[in-house]
C-alpha cells in the first residue's frame, strides 16, 4: 500500500526535517529526474507558497485534478505543511478511499485528494516554450506513439511527442 508509505514519508520529513528544504520530491524508483531541469521549473516557484507541480491529470477531483504518481510530483514546503498539519493529521480530512470495484488504493490519487481538501492549489508544469516537464511514461513510447488512450483524456496538457520533446 504506496500510499500508506507515502503518508509516512510526509510525516516523517515534516517532523524531522521541515527546515531544511524548500521543495519534496516524491518519486519512484524508476523515475528519472533531470536535477537542473527540476531546480529551473522550480525557480519559477516560491516555496514559501502555497502549490504542488508535476504530470497533471484532469480528472476525478473536481475543480483540481491530481498529479501523475508515476511521473513524480513536488510539493512546496509551505504546501507539505499544509497537507500534515490540516490534512494528515487531522482525523477524517483526508480519509483514505476504499472501494471494493477498485482494490489498489491509488497513492497519486488519495494525495492530490488531501491536497486539494486542505487548499493546495495545483501549479503549472509547463516550461516558457508550452512543454510539459513531467511524463509519466518512457521516452519511447511518445515518440513512437504508443500512449495510452487514457493519456489523452486525462491530461490537463495533451501529450505531443514532437511538442514534448523535439521543439
Amino acid at each position: 500500500m504506496l500510499v500508506h508509505k507515502v503518508r509516512h514519508a510526509f510525516h516523517h520529513i515534516y517532523d524531522n526535517l521541515i527546515d531544511t528544504f524548500d521543495w519534496v520530491l516524491k518519486a519512484d524508483d524508476d523515475t528519472y529526474v533531470i536535477m537542473e531541469n527540476l531546480r529551473f521549473l522550480l525557480s519559477h516557484h516560491n516555496p514559501n507558497e502555497l502549490g504542488y507541480l508535476g504530470f497533471h491529470f484532469n480528472n476525478y477531483i473536481p475543480n483540481s485534478g491530481y498529479m501523475s504518481g508515476g511521473a513524480g510530483y513536488v510539493i512546496s514546503n509551505k504546501a507539505l505543511r499544509r497537507l500534515v498539519e490540516f490534512g494528515l493529521n487531522k482525523k477524517g480530512a483526508c480519509a483514505i478511499t476504499n472501494s471494493k470495484l477498485i482494490p489498489e488504493v491509488s497513492e497519486d490519487f488519495e494525495i492530490g485528494k488531501c491536497l486539494k481538501v486542505v487548499g493546495v492549489p495545483v501549479l503549472s508544469s509547463v516550461d516558457i516554450a508550452g512543454r510539459e516537464s513531467f511524463h509519466p511514461y518512457p521516452l519511447s513510447q511518445y515518440l513512437l506513439e504508443s500512449l495510452p488512450e487514457y493519456l489523452y483524456e486525462w491530461a490537463n496538457n495533451k501529450p505531443n511527442a514532437v511538442n514534448t520533446f523535439l521543439t
